[in-house]
């Protein structure tokens, strides 16, 4: 499957499956400009000059304590809560779309309102738990690393005879951390095309076609990374604000939208090898 002929052919049958991503990935940088995440950690790893992860691990201390933990739990919540919604209605019209156009099916003016009459409580459902789910799967991952960074620095500052342990240890967290995320990712991923094709169960069938080709589909999803990584080196080293937000648009623009294609061709491959019949 070729995905960038793949992507490009759909979109110019339809569009919008290259405009949405457009308008959404404008609008994430013009806020992302704002965004005061960042410079916090990476303040916080400056006057404590540690890592980028011990700075990740100083700000989370900084937020736990119990007396704006309420806080904190309540506006996550409805920030959680109005994303998955706001999702719904995006991306119920817009994966319908895809569908279609993947699937040769003739488009009509009412594709996208069609979508998320169909799909809008559906995928909100299944976003909501994939927001809870990365969640708790992104703070197990901190929380794993925390091991990996104290022996590494100690190795690297007081105690050299611990350098081969704190290899070890480094090795055995990277190894965790990329099958968790791996699995965790393309589960979720494909969670969405198995219900938009209204397969029982969608995310049992998901999990149960990325087991039997796992290592197939994490071949494509490293070369996603492998390009999204040059992106960001890229990205970085731009100097000109203008020449940064609008090279990070159209690569964000072109990414998503080649992603997407190739999740929802891909299960639909995987979906035909298997037989029309393993839809439970």
């Amino acid at each position: 499957m070729n995905i960038l002929k793949v992507s490009i052919r759909s979109s110019v049958r339809r569009p919008v499956i290259i405009i949405l991503p457009a308008v959404l990935a404008l609008v994430f940088f013009v806020i992302n400009s704002y965004n005061p995440i960042m410079p916090v950690i990476l303040g916080i790893s400056s006057a404590t000059g540690g890592s980028f992860f011990e700075g990740v691990i100083s700000a989370l201390q900084l937020i736990m304590d119990p007396a704006i933990i309420p806080g904190i739990t309540v506006f996550m919540a409805g920030v959680v809560i109005f994303a998955s919604l706001l999702a719904g209605i995006i991306l119920s019209g817009y994966f319908h779309i895809i569908r279609n156009t993947l699937e040769g099916i003739k488009k009509t003016k009412s594709d996208f309102k069609a979508g998320i009459k169909k799909y809008f409580l559906k995928i909100s459902i299944i976003t909501l738990k994939a927001a809870l789910f990365i969640g708790l799967i992104s703070c197990i991952m901190i929380v794993a690393t925390v091991p990996a960074i104290i022996i590494t620095r100690a190795a690297t500052t007081t105690k050299p005879e611990l350098m081969l342990a704190a290899i070890f240890v480094d090795i055995l967290t990277a190894g965790v951390l990329f099958f968790g995320f791996m699995f965790s990712r393309v589960y979720l991923f494909y969670w969405y095309p198995a219900a938009i094709k209204n397969i029982k169960k969608p995310f049992r069938y998901a999990k149960r076609l990325v087991d039997r080709h796992f290592w197939r589909i994490v071949s494509r999803f490293v070369m996603f990374d492998i390009i999204f990584a040059i992106f960001i080196y890229l990205f970085m080293i731009i100097a000109s604000a203008v020449l940064k937000l609008l090279f990070g648009w159209i690569f964000t623009t072109v990414f998503a939208t080649a992603m997407v294609i190739y999740i929802f061709q891909s299960f639909s491959e995987i979906v035909i090898s298997n037989g029309q019949n393993d839809r439970s």
